[in-house]
């Protein structure tokens, strides 16, 4: 486990190095979802642990196009880029499937790029084992985790008053996030609802996908959005494309729907 660890240290430094290496030698083209806006684009988010210990952790998303300043760097992107692959497949180990969309791809020639974007959800019906998390708030010191306590257990209070008891305040800590969240007993809102069964639709993000024209080329390719690196002759006339509509789905035209009377990052039916 300790050898784990210190090659999960080597692909995070070497990850590291190649932000670095972009910020200071690609011009951003574009970017999207950049939750701190005091930290530089393509860096790892600092917090502050419960314990007062400041820590880091990598970006889970990342949307952003970068143009190389020059060709003479073509050269050291690549070595950066295949040494973060590389530390990546070795701290992954035999688990190893795909590298995540937000590793970095290079691009020659590029003249155009179409951005597009919809939203993503999932969807489960409840069971009366299930714990359902209504609401994450993150922070990245102590101050903001005060207060984030402080609002869950206001909510806390209104789901009292509404019939929803058993609610409490737990820690969410991981490399995705880190965070407190108002979860609650499944049973809680089945046996609210009569015992009928709960559908739950959960928001989860953004997806954004690029068509990638090539010189020369009229089809273009169609790929997720991650972290595009295009070369110095690239002209990349970047367009966005209109946000495709929501689909509704059936229980939400028939479905009775779960008044919880907080803000929640779910929406729950009767169905």
């Amino acid at each position: 486990m300790a050898e784990n660890k210190e090659q999960w240290k080597d692909f995070f430094n070497a990850e590291k190095g190649l932000f670095e290496f972009l910020r200071r030698f690609c011009d951003c083209l574009h970017s999207i979802g950049v939750n701190n806006e005091t930290a530089p684009h393509l860096s790892y988010a600092e917090y502050v642990t419960p314990a007062g210990v400041t820590l880091e952790r990598p970006p889970r998303f990342i949307h952003w196009i970068g143009r190389l300043r020059s060709s003479e760097d073509e050269l050291t992107y690549a070595e950066l880029a295949k040494h973060v692959l590389d530390m990546y497949r070795k701290a992954v180990g035999k688990k190893f499937t795909h590298y995540p969309v937000r590793f970095p791809e290079f691009y020659k020639s590029v003249d155009q790029i179409n951005i597009s974007s919809s939203s993503a959800y999932s969807s489960k019906s409840l069971d009366a084992n299930d714990v359902v998390r209504l609401k994450t708030l993150q922070y990245i010191n102590t101050n903001q985790r005060t207060n984030a306590i402080r609002l869950l257990n206001d909510d806390i209070k209104i789901l009292n008053g509404a019939g929803y008891p058993g609610a409490y305040v737990a820690n969410v800590t991981d490399l995705r996030a880190v965070a407190v969240a108002l979860e609650i007993p499944a049973q809680i809102i089945i046996k609210k609802a009569g015992g009928g069964k709960i559908q739950m639709r959960e928001y989860t993000g953004q997806q954004y996908r690029a068509l990638v024209r090539k010189s020369g080329e009229t089809k273009g390719l169609r790929k997720k959005l991650g972290l595009m690196v295009l070369s110095n002759d690239s002209i990349a006339d970047i367009f966005f494309s209109a946000p495709q509509a929501p689909r509704k789905h059936s229980y939400e035209s028939c479905g009775t729907s779960v008044d919880l009377q907080i803000h929640t990052d779910v929406k729950l039916w009767v169905k």
